[in-house]
């Protein structure tokens, strides 16, 4: 099918934003004065992955007074048990959900479990219980879920709603009869009514190039979050990441900025996964200040 985002128009500059994530600590701490922060360093768009205790309206109050916009929410595809936003909810809930925050966006954070899935153990970290899950997930797993991608994607289409999935690395593992799961997402569902999230440092984490898959699927990655990986880390398809400096690490971010600008990216994100050696907050300051010129030199090389 073909891509949706075609024209003769010069591509315009993705937003740079905050997932959320990284300050949610400080945020369900003192909410206002967290949100401040991160405008008083320069970002412009938040996106969400929870409701820092809060409802979605008041976050989305909260993030408008801050001057901020939320572009985008990730929920998660079934109940965990916690406060965090999941899809296995009326559709018209996830609309409401979305438009109190201002959001044009929800992204599938990970992938829909089988049906079978074996339950988590106790004690089991999530991030240990997920990866166990993709190392079973066969290509019917991933065809169910482009299904029910299409079929969000059509109902939330109706209230200018676009649904998402956000990539980890257990994707891209080789599956029995070939390809991975990442091709089935991409060549099964439609481009009309999904788009992705490119998780920049967990495609690295697989041992992919982040350009390449840009380049080979033009138009169907709309958001991008922006993280670096250390080039020595072993490539692996388990939810391992070991993080890096934006400047210095396995992804140039020089080069896939461009890319991105080219190939109908629209919002950047930036996140670094924990633990963290320091607040979140210095993280992102030092991050802005790294990316901001790189992406107006971008914008400017463009015109």
């Amino acid at each position: 099918m073909a891509s949706p985002h075609r024209g003769s128009r010069k591509p315009a500059a993705p937003s740079l934003g905050v997932q959320l994530f990284m300050a949610e600590e400080q945020a369900r701490r003192d909410l206002d004065a967290t949100l401040d922060s991160i405008a008083q360093i320069g970002f412009t768009t938040v996106e969400v992955a929870g409701f820092c205790g809060q409802t979605p309206a008041a976050l989305g109050q909260a993030i408008r007074r801050a001057g901020l916009v939320c572009t985008s929410v990730h929920m998660q595809g079934r109940d965990r048990g916690d406060d965090a936003p999941h899809l296995d909810r009326p559709v018209q809930a996830l609309i409401e959900d979305a438009h109190d925050l201002g959001a044009a966006r929800i992204v599938l954070a990970s992938f829909l479990f089988p049906d079978d899935a074996p339950t988590r153990a106790p004690n089991e970290r999530l991030a240990a219980y997920v990866a166990r899950i993709g190392n079973v997930m066969d290509a019917n797993a991933w065809r169910r879920n482009a299904d029910r991608l299409n079929r969000l994607g059509a109902q939330l289409a109706r209230a200018d709603i676009h649904i998402g999935y956000h990539n980890h690395n257990a994707e891209f593992a080789p599956l029995a009869d070939g390809g991975t799961g990442m091709d089935i997402l991409l060549r099964e569902t439609d481009p009309a009514l999904v788009e992705f999230e490119m998780d920049a440092g967990w495609v690295a984490a697989a041992g992919k190039d982040p350009i390449t898959l840009l380049r080979s699927h033009p138009g169907r990655f709309r958001q991008m979050h922006v993280k670096n990986v250390a080039r020595a880390m072993q490539s692996n398809f388990a939810f391992r990441q070991t993080s890096a400096p934006l400047d210095n690490g396995a992804i140039d971010w020089r080069a896939l900025l461009d890319a991105a600008r080219t190939n109908s990216v629209c919002n950047l994100y930036i996140e670094q996964d924990p633990p963290y050696s320091e607040d979140p907050l210095h993280i992102l300051r030092r991050n802005h200040d790294y990316l901001a010129p790189l992406m107006a030199r971008s914008a400017s090389d463009a015109s």
